[in-house]
């Protein structure tokens, strides 16, 4: 498929998910939306290439870093610390989703599967893209 006719559909379908999102509240999620729309277009025969056909995945690739870290330095350190408790609950949930990923997961997949299940789970699929 051609780049900019590749362009053209993914925007048309974020923007129909958008329109819907705004007339439904909410409702229905722009992401939900445009999901639904990608689905049923690959059922109909939209190629799956069409993410890569676009160039979009390049940008994202590109992008998603830079976003990231401008969005960890707009944290002031005087707000974290004074926001302590939830520094501190967000360190215990990641703990303890990690230890109850690879106690509930070793009996059911493996030691192997479970070790490697626990870290983006718990977080660390934000801290590989960047």
């Amino acid at each position: 498929m051609n780049g900019l006719t590749a362009i053209l559909v993914i925007l048309i379908a974020f923007a129909i998910g958008d329109y819907v999102s705004f007339k439904t509240n909410a409702t229905f999620s722009m992401l939900f939306v445009t999901a639904v729309i990608f689905l049923v277009a690959f059922w109909m025969g939209l190629p799956p290439s069409i993410f890569s056909d676009s160039g979009l995945l390049m940008v994202g690739s590109l992008t998603m870093p830079l976003l990231l870290t401008n969005m960890g330095t707009l944290i002031s350190l005087k707000e974290l610390a004074k926001q302590w408790k939830t520094v501190l609950i967000a360190l215990a949930a990641v703990f303890g989703i990690g230890i109850l990923v690879y106690l509930v997961g070793t009996p059911i997949f493996g030691k192997a599967m479970a070790a490697a299940a626990a870290p983006p789970i718990s977080g660390g699929v934000v801290a590989a893209l960047i």
